[in-house]
Formats: C-alpha cells, sequence, structure tokens
C-alpha cells in the first residue's frame, strides 16, 4: 500500500530555514548597527576634538598678540587643518567694538585700553620690541585712536540724590589716563584736583552736583587741566595724549560716592559711553573677546562659542586723594 507525503517534512524544514535566516539577518543587522555606533561615536568624538583645537587655535593668536586682537570675518573665517582626521575647523575671534558701553557701580574701577594689534592675519609676526613687550606706538601698527569721548549719563538718577554726601562740591567720578613712555617709563595723568575731595571752580573731577544737572564728559581733544605722575608736572591731557614718543595709554574712571544717599535710596550704577573720536570712528578693545569654532564631519557638526574676560595688559599709578 502506498501513503502520500503530505509535504510535512517540508514544511518543517522551511520553517526551520527562514527562522535561521531571520536570526542571521537580526544578527547582521545588530552587528551593523554597532559598527555604526562605533563609527558615529568615533565622528562624534573626532567633532568634538576638533572644535575644541579651533577654540585652542583662536586662543594661542589672542595670547601672541595684544588686547583687541580681531580675526573675525563670517564670509571667510580663519582655518586649521587635522590631517589626521581629515578635518578641516574654522574658527573666529571677535575683540573689538566701535562704542564701548557699560554701567560703573560703587566702588568699582574700569581699565579701558587705547591700543590693539591691527593684524588681519594670524601668521603675521606680532609687533614686539626687544624685550618681548607688545609695542603698540603712533608710528606703529596697532594704535587705536588719539583722541576719545568718554561719557556718563545721570538718566534715571534722581535730581535730589545726594550720594550719601551733604557736600553738593565732593567729587563724584574719579579718572586717570596712563602710558608708557619711551624715556620716563609709566606715566599717568590725572585731572587737577582743586582743594583736598572738593571740587574747586578749577577742578577737572567729575563733581556731584554738577553730574546731577548735566551728566559728565571728558573729551581728550580739550585743554583739560591736570599733573602728570610721577612728579607732579602740569600738563594738558590733549597734549598728554599727543605725545609721540609715548604708547599703550589706558583710560581708568572709578567711583568715589557711595551709591546710597542719605534717605536710603539705592541706584545700580552709572552709565557710561566710550568712543573713538576720529573720523571713520575706530573700534575699541572689547572687555570681553568671543572665540567661536565650527566643524563638520559626515552628518556631524559642532559649534562652540566662548566669552573671555580681557586682562588689562599695563599697570597704572593709583592714587587717593585724602581730606
Amino acid at each position: 500500500m502506498k501513503w502520500k507525503n503530505p509535504g510535512v517534512s517540508l514544511l518543517i524544514s522551511l520553517g526551520i530555514s527562514f527562522l535561521v535566516l531571520g536570526v542571521a539577518l537580526a544578527v547582521i543587522s545588530s552587528v551593523d548597527s554597532a559598527v555604526q555606533r562605533s563609527s558615529d561615536l568615533g565622528r562624534s568624538t573626532q567633532v568634538f576634538f576638533a572644535a575644541e583645537a579651533g577654540l585652542e587655535s583662536a586662543f594661542f593668536h589672542h595670547n601672541a598678540r595684544g588686547q583687541g586682537v580681531h580675526f573675525e570675518d563670517a564670509s571667510a573665517p580663519q582655518k586649521i587643518a587635522l590631517l589626521a582626521s581629515s578635518v578641516e575647523v574654522d574658527w573666529t575671534l571677535e575683540g573689538r567694538i566701535d562704542e564701548v558701553e557699560g554701567l560703573l557701580k560703587e566702588g568699582q574701577k574700569i581699565r579701558i585700553p587705547l591700543f590693539w594689534d591691527d593684524s588681519a592675519d594670524p601668521t603675521k609676526e606680532p609687533p614686539f620690541d626687544e624685550d618681548g613687550e607688545f609695542v603698540a606706538g603712533h608710528d606703529q601698527a596697532g594704535i587705536l585712536t588719539d583722541d576719545f569721548i568718554l561719557e556718563f549719563s545721570n538718566a534715571g538718577i534722581p535730581g535730589d540724590f545726594d550720594f550719601g554726601t551733604e557736600e553738593p562740591d565732593a567729587v563724584l567720578l574719579d579718572w586717570a589716563v596712563s602710558r608708557q613712555h619711551a624715556t620716563n617709563g609709566l606715566q599717568t595723568f590725572i585731572p587737577q584736583r582743586g582743594t583736598s575731595n572738593i571740587c574747586a571752580s578749577d577742578t577737572t573731577f567729575i563733581c556731584r552736583e554738577a553730574f546731577l544737572i548735566t551728566g559728565g564728559e571728558i573729551d581728550s581733544s580739550s585743554l583739560i587741566d591736570g599733573e602728570i605722575l610721577p612728579g607732579g608736572d602740569p600738563d594738558t591731557l590733549n597734549h598728554f595724549m599727543g605725545d609721540l614718543e609715548s604708547q599703550q595709554f589706558i583710560l581708568s574712571f572709578q567711583s568715589l560716592l557711595p551709591f546710597t544717599d542719605t534717605d536710603g535710596d539705592k541706584i545700580e550704577g552709572i552709565s557710561f559711553s566710550l568712543i573713538g573720536d576720529d573720523i571713520p570712528r575706530p573700534p575699541l578693545p572689547k572687555s570681553a573677546y568671543t572665540v567661536s569654532s565650527e566643524v563638520s564631519l559626515g552628518n556631524f557638526s559642532k559649534v562652540i562659542t566662548a566669552e573671555v574676560l580681557e586682562k588689562t595688559t599695563i599697570g597704572a599709578f593709583d592714587y587717593i586723594i585724602f581730606d
């Protein structure tokens, strides 16, 4: 007697074959995913460290040059190539601004340099002297301006605010300009003091009552009387700024009175602005420079931006007004 095979063995064989094939495809897919994840992790790591390398390049060029150095061009950024990973990194360094604006707070002293390295090419040698000091003189690249205008605003401050003193002619804001003279070294121009810490008629300090009425302004092109420290020789600000044997000018200013009046009212600070008084208006070094780095590799990209406070590049001869 003959029996017909219903094909059960064949079905079982096909099922087992498809199961093995599915397992194989799943293993292949898993291995491929693992390889892809490993490759992506490698690219991600390369992109991260490449972006960090761009920042380090910007920091290097900033630290090798003077305050206010500026390599910022969105259409043609600086580039570095990392040959080992075949990655190209774009980086920028932004250190200048057309106008410095800020808020002077109680007891704060602000120093702003009036010079910078004007190189547009990071491969250009910085201007250093034989002692390795950065040079930015009138006859060399890097001088910002011979003239500036510093304005203090009384906007938002009540007219009867007394800054904690009943003396209307008390000195409110003190200021000075320092420079590096070719033969005499570090010098500082201070305004004419008047008598003690009281504003006399011929003083060139910024005094409390006058500030509340009109605000305050220091124009370096004006005949502002003062003296040069050390030594105390009389001079005017425009003559002090125009000395061709000097370089590295720095403007500094500070508040001398409390920002709380005798009734207990307080103000946050005094608004100020500083511009270079030339045509066209020259830029000023920023108080905090910005560096940026951008890199792309495959489907990965990264942009890192950092803002770093500038350091004052020259010290100044500070002085105190005694009662």
